[in-house]
């Protein structure tokens, strides 16, 4: 059986969460009071969303905390 990769948080916000928002990741990072650098890492897939990140993300993105965290969680296993 064959089993896909999960999908990293960070692509999906830059494939479809912030273009659907019309949000540049550097307004992103603004928003989310991260470096431009840092939520370019967080986009690039070279860092994770932490707990913290996920609670501010919702608040641009929205679905709940919880679905960020298990994106991550299950990215990283």
């Amino acid at each position: 059986m064959i089993t896909r990769q999960p999908t990293p948080p960070g692509e999906i916000l830059k494939e479809d969460v912030f273009p659907a928002l019309k949000l540049k990741s550097s307004k992103a990072a603004e928003a989310l009071q991260i470096s431009r650098q840092y939520m370019s890492d967080i986009l690039n897939c070279h860092k994770p969303l932490t707990p913290l990140l996920c609670l501010k993300v919702v608040k641009l993105a929205g679905n709940g905390p919880e679905l960020w965290m298990n994106m991550q969680s299950k990215y990283n296993l």
